[in-house]
């Protein structure tokens, strides 16, 4: 009889039990981890997604809100610290949320370009940047831009996730392009719209405002209409009725067209408002005490009886330095004479800048001479009978100043030339002409000058010396505020 060791066979089967067994948990353990670190996973990715969307929504309503305010309030601190009001609610509403999901969450406000310099139609464009702000305004400039960003940081040391960072920029941002006034009845130019996803697409007419500068009041008027023509690429083709008292006001047509603010409100609440004046200007300059400089038109225009003769330009004087002994800068100066037979008489009209007021020839005006003003002088002549009568109205902003009455026998009125500059030797300044226009009645067509091509058109330097001189400059660039 064959020998069968049962005890041996026991133990084999014993030992086979237990490696099935431990390769059974094994395996369940396995599954089971896997299982775990796939629910794990999904639940955070998710997590993280919406605090991310969330995230990206709060800005975008925080930065609608705040220009809003900032519109409607011009306060730029106020405007501010209520952003920052409403990103501190969200973020405390976002710990509460998360700390109990083993999520940290901090945040940060970074400099972040907002674009390069570049140049678009002639005119340089400065880097923009938002400088550790949580919100920045570009307003009232022919490229406006309303921005937020935050940067946001999530880590969890319960469940080993660390490192993961997002950073948001929002904004919207416009552009002014190419101002027309083909017709004499609306204004037309190009408008350039971009957010942080690219070109924006969906304007209505509901959404972009105008306002206009009527020259008659000096003030701004919400224009009558405004039509949008979405040509592509964020690009869209702008008419505007503009509201004005007198709708034929020459002085509108051929230069005050250019002076216009434009409202944009996006889909999303976000506001940013752009204002389109002249971005170029003559430079006349004089920085030398025993120098002088004169720069002239000249016109050599007879004015008929019945007739007048009008110039306007924008003027500002910086950097004023005088001595005792001199007189000041002319802002403007209109020559004339006035013939009888072979007899000129001569006659200067001008506007004189001498430090803290402007005299009107003679007459001093009250103005604030931080900013720049239209100086406009008309003259105008009637010879009836034995009646010569010539009267030289002066005016600042469209506001009549002063006037002056001559009465000479004279047969023939002619206008020599309009000028500025130095009146004496014994003054340094920089003074900046804007918006020239130039109009004989007698004349179809007025002559005007924005510079917006670099180059001066009008004016021939008279005369000049040493460190004195005349050349167009970006206003922006040289901190004029016109």
């Amino acid at each position: 009889m064959k020998y069968t060791n049962h005890k041996g066979q026991i133990i084999i089967i014993i030992s086979l039990f237990f490696a099935t067994a431990i390769l059974a948990v094994a395996v369940l353990a396995y599954m089971t981890l896997s299982k775990t670190q796939t629910l794990s996973y999904y639940p955070y990715k998710e997590i993280v997604e919406s605090i991310n969307t969330d995230f990206y929504n709060a800005l975008t309503k925080i930065l609608a809100i705040t220009t809003q305010i900032y519109n409607q309030t011009a306060k730029i601190d106020f405007s501010r610290r209520n952003a920052s009001q409403l990103f501190t609610f969200w973020y405390k509403a976002a710990q509460r949320t998360y700390s109990p999901k083993g999520l940290n969450i901090s945040t940060s406000f970074d400099t972040v370009k907002l674009q390069p310099s570049k140049v678009i139609e002639n005119v340089s464009l400065p880097e923009l940047y938002v400088c550790g702000n949580l919100t920045t305004f570009y307003w009232n400039k022919s490229q406006a831009i309303s921005a937020a960003e935050a940067s946001l940081y999530i880590n969890s040391a319960q469940h080993g996730f660390y490192g993961w960072k997002t950073k948001v920029l929002t904004f919207l941002n416009v552009t002014i392009q190419r101002p027309n006034n083909d017709s004499a009845q609306v204004v037309s130019f190009n408008l350039l719209v971009f957010s942080e996803k690219g070109p924006v697409n969906d304007l209505t007419n509901s959404n972009v405002v105008v306002w206009n500068f009527d020259p008659s009041t000096y003030t701004w008027k919400k224009s009558l209409s405004v039509n949008l023509n979405y040509v592509g690429n964020g690009n869209y083709s702008v008419t505007f009725t503009p509201n004005l008292s007198n709708k034929n006001d020459y002085r509108f047509w051929y230069f005050y067209y250019k002076f216009f603010l434009v409202q944009v409100r996006d889909n999303r609440g976000i506001i940013v408002r752009a204002k389109y004046i002249s971005n170029k200007a003559l430079h006349v300059y004089d920085h030398n005490n025993n120098g002088r400089i004169v720069v002239m038109k000249s016109v050599s225009q007879n004015i008929p009886s019945g007739k007048s003769f009008s110039v306007a330009w924008d003027a500002y004087v910086t950097n004023y330095n005088n001595n005792p002994s001199g007189v000041g800068v002319v802002l403007q100066n209109v020559s004339v004479t006035v013939t009888s037979g072979n007899k000129p008489n001569y006659y200067n009209f001008l506007f004189l800048y001498s430090g803290n007021v402007v005299s009107a020839n003679g007459t001093n005006v009250a103005i604030d001479m931080s900013i720049p003003h239209t100086y406009n002088i008309t003259i105008t002549y009637i010879h009836l009978g034995n009646q010569k009568n010539i009267t030289a109205y002066f005016y600042v902003d469209s506001k009549q100043v002063n006037h002056l009455n001559i009465s000479d026998v004279g047969q023939q009125l002619t206008i020599n030339s309009v000028g500025a500059g130095s009146y004496g030797v014994s003054s340094a300044y920089d003074l900046y002409i804007d918006n020239v226009g130039m109009v004989v009645s007698s004349q179809v067509t007025p002559t005007t000058e924005d510079f917006e091509d670099g180059i001066d058109n009008f004016f021939n330097i008279y005369k000049s010396s040493e460190y004195t001189g005349k050349e167009v400059v970006v206003t922006e660039l040289v901190g004029v505020p016109y």
